[in-house]
C-alpha cells in the first residue's frame, strides 16, 4: 500500500525537518520528495511567483509513482 504524505507550512516552519524525521523513522520505506525539485529556471528572478513551480509535473510524478510505476525526478538545480 502507497501513501502520500504532503507537509505545508511557511518558510522556516520546519517541513524538511519534520519529513526528514519520518524517512528517517521508516526503515528505508520512504522517499522524500520536495516541491523545490520542481523549480523552472526564472529569467526574471521571481520564484515567489506561481508559475515559477512545475507542479503539474510534480502530480504526474505522484501519480505514477502512486501506480507502482518508476519516475526520474527532476534534479534540483537551485541547490
Amino acid at each position: 500500500m502507497t501513501t502520500i504524505i504532503g507537509i505545508a507550512g511557511g518558510s522556516g516552519a520546519g517541513k524538511t525537518t519534520l519529513a526528514k524525521a519520518l524517512v528517517d523513522s521508516s526503515n528505508g520505506r520512504a522517499l522524500l520528495i520536495s516541491h523545490g525539485r520542481y523549480y523552472r529556471l526564472m529569467p526574471c528572478g521571481n520564484y515567489d511567483l506561481p508559475e515559477a513551480l512545475e507542479t503539474d509535473l510534480m502530480i504526474a510524478h505522484l501519480k505514477r509513482l502512486w501506480s507502482d510505476h518508476s519516475s526520474e525526478l527532476p534534479v534540483n538545480w537551485n541547490g
